[in-house]
């Protein structure tokens, strides 16, 4: 079954994408205005700058020297930082992995100038 379905399937795919494939610049050249023509209906420009919704950097507002300590005795203190550091990069605790052979470092010194 399978077999003569694809018999016919395959060839009228086919017919399906040339079909389209001929008459899709057709189709698409009625939608558009004649180059040549000055009197031709076009589309409005429309110009929107790409700074139209910058927004400025601007500074957090400074708290004072007391709030700040409060809220980081507040989170845990100092032992807090150091946890959130350790939690972060699990990479630390292992060794560097060995060096790639077809690693092409400069030579040591001055670049590529030769030493004494």
């Amino acid at each position: 079954m399978f077999t003569s379905i694809s018999r016919w399937l395959a060839p009228a795919a086919l017919t399906v994408f040339v079909a389209g494939a001929v008459f899709y610049p057709v189709i698409c050249a009625a939608d558009r205005a004649d180059p040549l023509d000055p009197q031709a209906k076009v589309a409005a420009l429309v110009y929107q700058s790409s700074l139209a919704r910058y927004r400025p950097y601007r500074d957090a507002k400074p708290i004072g020297w007391r709030e700040a300590n409060d809220t980081v005795n507040r989170i845990g203190g100092w032992r807090a930082y150091a946890r959130e550091a350790q939690e972060a990069s699990p990479a630390g605790d292992r060794p560097p992995p060995p060096p790639d052979e077809t690693d092409k470092t400069m030579p040591q010194g001055h670049g590529d100038h030769k030493s004494r």
